[in-house]
Formats: C-alpha cells, sequence, structure tokens
C-alpha cells in the first residue's frame, strides 16, 4: 500500500475560474471577484439574481441557472492565472488528483473531463467527480477547496485540507494580502 501523499483539488474556483463565466452567462457579470455581492457566500444563483434585479432582469430559478451551463461552459472554462504552475508545485510533493462536485446535467461530467484532457492530460485518469469528498479522506490526504463545508468536513473525517481564500467562503477579508495559491503553499508546508 503506497503511503505517498494524496492531494485532491477541486476545479471550480480553485483551478478554473467558475464564477464569473457562470453569472456573466446570466446577464449578471461582475468586473473581478471583489465584485461578488457580499452576504451570499456560496449561494451564486442568490448573487446571480441580485445582480439581475438590479439591472432590471426577472429572477432565474435553480434549474433556469444550472441548465443553461452546458458541455461547453464546462470545457472552455479558462484556467486561474498561475494554476498550472500551483499544480506542478503540488505534484512536487505528492499524486494529485481533481476531487470536483457536478451538477446533475451529463454536459457537466463530460466538458469536466474534456477540460482536464485538454488542458493537464496526464490528469485525465486522475479526475473524480463526486459531491462527497468526504469518502476520499484519509490521514494521508489533504484536500484544497474553495468550499468551507467542504474543507471542514474532509478534517472531520480524517483527512486534512486547505482552505483557498475567495470572497464566496470565510477565509477572511477579500482580497488578502497574498495570492490565494501563495496562502495554499504556505498552509501545505505547514501540513508537510
Amino acid at each position: 500500500m503506497s503511503t505517498k501523499l494524496k492531494i485532491f483539488l477541486d476545479m471550480d474556483g480553485v483551478i478554473v475560474d467558475f464564477v464569473m463565466p457562470a453569472m456573466a452567462m446570466h446577464n449578471a457579470e461582475i468586473t473581478g471577484e471583489t465584485a461578488f455581492p457580499k452576504g451570499f457566500g456560496w449561494d451564486i444563483l442568490g448573487a446571480t439574481n441580485k445582480i439581475r434585479k438590479d439591472r432590471g432582469f426577472n429572477k432565474l430559478s435553480a434549474s433556469q441557472f444550472w441548465n443553461a451551463l452546458g458541455y461547453s461552459f464546462w470545457a472552455n472554462l479558462r484556467p486561474y492565472p498561475l494554476a498550472f504552475r500551483l499544480i506542478s508545485r503540488l505534484e512536487t510533493v505528492g499524486d494529485v488528483y481533481f476531487a470536483t462536485s457536478p451538477t446533475l446535467s451529463g454536459a457537466c461530467f463530460a466538458g469536466k473531463y474534456d477540460w482536464v484532457r485538454h488542458n493537464l492530460p496526464h490528469l485525465k485518469r486522475k479526475l473524480i467527480i463526486t459531491a462527497d469528498k468526504t469518502v476520499l479522506a484519509t490521514a494521508n490526504s489533504i484536500l484544497i477547496d474553495d468550499r468551507d463545508r467542504n474543507v471542514d468536513d474532509f478534517i472531520e473525517c480524517g483527512g486534512q485540507a486547505i482552505l483557498v481564500p475567495r470572497p464566496w467562503n470565510n477565509y477572511g477579508p477579500y482580497p488578502c494580502n497574498k495570492h490565494p495559491y501563495d496562502v495554499v503553499l504556505e498552509k501545505l508546508r505547514k501540513l508537510l
């Protein structure tokens, strides 16, 4: 049995910019993450509907919001600047996998797979799509995620986890005084 460290990276909000394009697709574009409406946390639908309302658009239902995000949306998300460099650094300390949550659409599954296949082909067989990331938690695993609950649950189930600073989580004041990936690497050094 391998004792090599396993690093599970979330995709959306960690490696690829999901929030900005999803909001823009629904006439709720904002100029940078710092403009994400305060007080909505993980409620991207609520944040989108607030901006839509301010701009005179009708409220979207959850199905209207999520069903509009088809294969092309998922397959063509832009990586955050320095995302590939972060992955390269992480690969020097452990086995890197993607652990990403799906929507209920098969287009999401296929689009995410094709994104990895196109951008990071060496990781295409290391893509885990699950809404329950705790099944991956061990004493020898680290989750890097932007969702507070995922991080807390992973730790509670015996793994280690790092929260990536984003305006929709409880990391602290956003923007923080460091690049989000610098925060990740500092926390990783403390865990090793």
